[in-house]
């Protein structure tokens, strides 16, 4: 009986080595499949006088080809690669935004400035004044259209962003699901293989989606954390993750998980990678930017035009009116206020040189006094008593306009929504004040000089010229103390040392300039011809010319770009090792398991050519037995 019990062990061995090989390829093609293979072990022996007989063999388990480590790195690397993937494709959007050439917004801006030059030598002509018009209104629409497509893209981010968390809660659910029933086959004594395959699975497309890290317990299941230790499931338990408004900016978006009925907000930089770690970069950190950078060009080329058009006057005889209008968003309250407070933020920057590409956020400390923080540095610019503030900051008034703050109230002042709102604010070609000169400030001006006006001859720059040869002459005045200063330009005379009283008229070669303030020694003023007025003038966006500051806004989303694409291309190669590496342990190798195929059948034609022979020695030894 010996020989047909070892020939019945062999058989079944056999039999499930085959089943195995056949199980691993049938899922060749099943994504996160580990390749399994039967334990087999002997039987042990049996003690007789002549020594132990082996009594055949044992199939121990079934286990599965995997490793821990590998992969848990194949899913780490791949939630790295996922938050730069994502993000680069988000900044290549971004980049179309801000076309060159003539769809660009400095090619609409050059053509508007350029227009100002035929304006200049014919003031009378309605028809070179209608094509002012119309340059100025494409420039607006421009400034829309690029603020209508930043708002496309964060409406997009949003849509992938709740996609993103649906998915993170179906997975979530589904891991604990399958840790229940991990825990249910534990008893057992044996590793449910597939169900392991399962959760290792969906583990690595989780983290796709959110970086993840994992503890194994004793029962067999797996705990999940994301953002640095926060539990996504426990056990059999899983928590909802969700995506909301941040409080401070309802532009910005934050991320809560819910615990014991308690909802945690996510800190950003702790999410390491995963798609939506990207998303949240790309819409609270990248959109950002380049909205304060196209609302800063806006208000700055607005308010520049708006101040030199003040100082002119139009065909009928009236002060030069508002060219664009440019309004500018009030402090947006935190939902978590107490207060009643409103505030009100208007813009004083006559030339463009004190604004700055960033958000504003108001920290009110009592009811009256509290800091200011400008947000694209970190940097607190002022600790404020009482609004109004004394003094512009960076540019903006800002004031209390209703009710009363408590202390923690919190506001966000950005002042870049100026750009969706800009407008041409004329109605009609007879409204443009032209005038054939126009002024800019030093850019290293320290005093308090402002231009109260400046008024050039009531003919157009031609006629003028005819009159007075050096009318559009640059001429510079120099202050070489608060009540002196001295004149360089052709037809002045060059005079040193001459008298300045502010409110009072200073003329030469035709036009007539009245300034206020305290000038400091060295400060500046040029008067020069109005067709260049904030093209290339030093006053506008710090001294840096309006082609220079669209290029160097160009070259700096171009740059983010590339990086981002280099980081995505080398996190997507680390990932890629890392999965090969996986699979080298894991996967199922066709070629491998045809060979054990071949090598299973033929112990399985052995094992059944000895259960023949075990069979044909019981029969001998009955007939034996029987005579």
């Amino acid at each position: 009986m010996s020989l047909l019990n070892i020939g019945t062990t062999a058989l079944s061995a056999s039999q499930a080595m085959l089943t195995v090989t056949g199980h691993n390829i049938a899922n060749v093609n099943t994504a996160g499949y580990s390749r399994q293979n039967a334990e087999i072990a002997t039987a042990g022996g049996q003690y007789t006088g002549s020594g132990f007989f082996g009594r055949g063999v044992d199939v121990q388990s079934i286990v599965r080809s995997h490793t821990n480590f590998l992969t848990t790195q194949a899913a780490t690397t791949r939630s790295l690669s996922a938050a730069d993937s994502i993000r680069a494709t988000k900044l290549g959007q971004l980049e179309q935004v801000f076309p060159v050439g003539e769809a660009g917004l400095g090619t609409a801006a050059n053509d508007f400035f350029n227009s100002f030059s035929d304006l200049a030598n014919t003031p009378n002509d309605l028809t070179v004044r209608a094509v002012v018009l119309a340059r100025a209104d494409e420039l607006a629409a421009r400034f829309q259209t690029a603020s209508s497509r930043l708002d496309d893209l964060q409406q997009g981010t949003n849509e992938q962003l709740r996609g993103a968390i649906s998915q993170i809660n179906s997975m979530a659910t589904r891991i604990a699901a399958i840790n229940q029933q991990i825990s249910n086959a534990s008893g057992t004594g044996q590793t449910p293989n597939d169900l392991l395959d399962q959760r290792d699975q969906l583990i690595n497309e989780l983290n796709q989606q959110i970086q993840t890290t994992t503890v194994a317990a004793d029962d067999g299941t797996v705990s999940v954390f994301i953002a640095g230790g926060q539990a996504l499931v426990v056990g059999t338990a899983a928590a909802p993750v969700q995506v909301s408004a941040d409080p401070s900016d309802p532009a910005k978006s934050l991320l809560s998980i819910k615990q014991a009925g308690q909802t945690l907000t996510l800190d950003p930089s702790s999410l390491g990678g995963g798609e939506v770690s990207g998303l949240l970069r790309f819409k609270n950190v990248d959109l950002p930017e380049a909205r304060n950078q196209l609302g800063r060009m806006a208000m700055a080329i607005g308010n520049t035009v708006n101040s030199q058009h003040a100082l002119g006057v139009d065909l009928s005889g009236n002060p030069g009116a508002a060219f664009f209008s440019i309004p500018i968003s009030n402090g947006f309250a935190n939902a978590n206020n107490t207060g009643s407070a409103r505030i009100q933020v208007a813009l004083n920057d006559v030339n463009g040189t004190a604004l700055k590409p960033s958000d504003y956020q108001i920290d009110f400390t009592s009811a009256s006094s509290g800091t200011i923080t400008r947000l694209s540095d970190g940097v607190v610019i002022n600790n404020f008593s009482s609004l109004p503030l004394a003094t512009p900051l960076d540019g903006l008034n800002i004031s209390v306009a209703s009710g009363t703050a408590n202390a923690g109230d919190r506001f966000l002042i950005k002042p870049a929504a100026a750009a969706a709102q800009m407008s041409l604010a004329l109605t009609s070609p007879r409204q443009i004040a032209a005038t054939p000169v126009s002024f800019a400030f030093g850019g290293q001006n320290s005093g308090s000089l402002a231009v109260t006006s400046l008024r050039g001859p009531a003919v157009g720059a031609a006629q003028a010229a005819q009159t007075n040869p050096f009318v559009a002459a640059p001429v510079t005045l120099t202050f070489t103390a608060a009540g002196t200063f001295d004149v360089v330009g052709n037809g002045t005379g060059n005079p040193l040392s001459v008298a300045y009283t502010p409110g009072s008229p200073i003329s030469y070669n035709g036009w007539s300039l009245t300034l206020n303030g305290t000038p400091s020694v060295g400060d500046t003023i040029t008067i020069g011809p109005f067709s260049g007025v904030g093209k290339t003038g030093p006053s506008l966006l710090n001294g840096t010319p309006l082609n220079d500051y669209y290029a160097t806004m160009l070259s700096d989303i171009g740059t983010s770009v590339q990086t981002a694409k280099a980081s995505a291309s080398v996190s997507k190669s680390i990932a890629s090792d890392a999965e090969t590496s996986r699979s080298s342990v894991s996967a199922v190798n066709l070629d491998e398991e045809a060979a054990r195929l071949i090598q299973y059948q033929q112990s399985y034609q052995a094992a059944g050519k000895l259960l023949q022979i075990s069979q044909n020695v019981f029969d001998t030894l009955l007939q034996t037995i029987s005579r």
